[in-house]
């Protein structure tokens, strides 16, 4: 099962206090869309020291950690997508159209 799924730059916000730092950093936040799912807004924090044309690049590059990581922990006990498909066989509703 493979779904689209888009990831667009919603905003960034300059200059923001971070809890628990003194300097500012740079909040860039990104919204994950994925049919079949609520849309998802995940903001992530970038130093200020990194080149102002690298901001974005930067912010997805910590994103695509930070998914890679939630796959991990998701799939922990997770059925296969094959194991899905043949649970779906024996749960789906009868279609009415």
């Amino acid at each position: 099962m493979h779904f689209e799924t888009r990831i667009i730059l919603k905003e960034v916000f300059r200059d923001q206090h971070r809890p628990g730092f003194i300097e500012p950093f740079h909040k860039v936040v990104f919204e994950v869309q994925s049919d079949g799912i609520d849309p998802l807004e995940i903001g992530l924090w970038v130093h200020r020291s990194y080149p102002d044309e690298n901001l974005i690049k930067v912010g997805r590059s910590f994103l695509a950690g930070r998914l890679t990581d939630m796959v991990t922990v998701a799939s922990e006990g997770a059925y296969t997508p094959s194991e899905v498909d043949a649970l779906w066989q024996t749960v789906k509703p009868v279609s009415v159209l």
